[in-house]
């Protein structure tokens, strides 16, 4: 892997259309000081606008609504930093309903 990439194995799931659920990865340019949630914005301006996520910009972990599994551990997407360049599986918070991708029924 590239040292100045995040390998971005990421959770997609419509269940409109999709059968079962998958992963796609995406390469992302490293930066220090990178969130989950800067990540996953980079991934939908820069690289697939049909990514489904949360973002509601608090930035200080009080809403919640960036709740995710990241790495198997649940977390606040603008609070996980992610350090130095790395693999990351994200995946939705373990509760409710997938509405698509990221987006869980709240």
């Amino acid at each position: 892997m590239n040292d100045n990439i995040v390998l971005a194995r990421i959770f997609r799931f419509n269940p409109q259309t999709d059968e079962t659920p998958r992963f796609q990865e995406y390469r992302v340019p490293y930066r220090a000081g990178m969130t989950i949630v800067a990540l996953l914005r980079y991934v939908y301006e820069e690289l697939d606008p049909t990514l489904a996520f949360r973002y509601y910009r608090c930035g200080r972990g009080y809403c919640a609504c960036c709740k995710l599994t990241v790495n198997g551990k649940q977390s606040k997407g603008c609070h996980t930093v992610i350090v130095g360049p790395t693999t990351v599986t994200i995946e939705p918070a373990n509760e409710g309903k997938v509405i698509r991708d990221l987006v869980m029924a709240m």
